[in-house]
């Protein structure tokens, strides 16, 4: 089933990354940023939080693409709420 997409509810979503991302902070909008130790990766940033539109969202995936970092995992964290309502 597809999901409808609305402008006036942003998706939250995942973003990890291997490496840091500590100093592109205010590239990111407004994810908050968690850092830890991966056995398999080393160092892995997470970014979790809203992010208002498509163009936001590969805003942040092309900051991440021009720090040459590898993207391990991009997830919709919840849906929005005519998709929630429509189910």
């Amino acid at each position: 089933m597809t999901q409808l997409r609305s402008p006036e509810t942003p998706d939250a979503y995942l973003i990890a990354v291997q490496g840091d991302l500590t100093s592109w902070t205010g590239r990111l909008g407004e994810l908050e940023m968690h850092i830890e130790q991966d056995p398999r990766y080393g160092q892995v940033t997470t970014l979790t939080g809203p992010v208002r539109d498509q163009a936001e969202l590969f805003g942040i995936l092309n900051t991440i693409y021009e720090l040459h970092l590898p993207l391990l995992r991009l997830k919709t964290l919840k849906a929005p709420k005519q998709a929630e309502e429509a189910a």
